[in-house]
């Protein structure tokens, strides 16, 4: 069964380049976190966000998810969180894991990473990005030590999957954001 397939959606940054949390980012009248965890529940992923400096306001705009404080996550590198998490939570059957300040997946990136772990996305423009499926292995493996270098690192040699959405895309300030938010209303607030 897929609810034991934690989604863990990563937000104890500082969000400084962007001037405010990314998590909370307005996307159509609601917060951006809230269409990450909606669309993984849709799909089957039980939604865990972690969050450090605004974890009070995401856990109110997501009361559907989990949440997991962690209270200095955001000095860290995102590997960091994600290991906190991990320590956390039984993975059995391995993990998908994302940061936040990514589109929303849509259900087609998210069954194409379903039945795989260890497992990178690759967009139309043949570049790799966000959500990505690890492995109960790869899981243990940054509960022992998280890796220099990061997620990336341990993933360099895993499986891609072509998808035909972009999964490379990030908001780091509030121009990106502004151009995301415009693409995202003209193709009717999907993919």
């Amino acid at each position: 069964m897929l609810a034991n397939i934690p989604g863990i959606v990563l937000a104890a940054g500082h969000s400084r380049r962007m001037g405010r949390c990314k998590a909370l980012l307005p996307l159509q009248g609601r917060p951006l976190v809230m269409w990450h965890t909606d669309r993984l529940a849709r799909a089957g992923f039980r939604p865990l966000i972690v969050s450090d400096t605004d974890h009070a306001l995401i856990s109110a705009s997501c009361p559907g998810a989990e949440h997991l404080h962690a209270p200095g996550a955001s000095d860290g590198q995102p590997i960091d969180s994600l290991r906190r998490a991990l320590l956390t939570l039984a993975t059995p059957r391995g993990a998908l894991v994302m940061p936040v300040d990514i589109a929303p997946p849509t259900p087609e990136v998210l069954e194409a990473l379903l039945p795989h772990a260890d497992l990178v996305p690759v967009g139309p423009d043949g570049l790799k990005g966000h959500p990505v499926r690890i492995s109960a292995h790869t899981c243990d493996a940054i509960r022992a030590a998280p890796p220099l270098g990061g997620l990336r690192t341990l993933l360099r040699g895993a499986s891609t999957c072509l998808v035909n959405h972009s999964v490379s895309r990030d908001f780091d300030t509030p121009q990106s954001w502004a151009v995301f938010e415009d693409e995202w209303r003209k193709r009717g607030g999907g993919g």
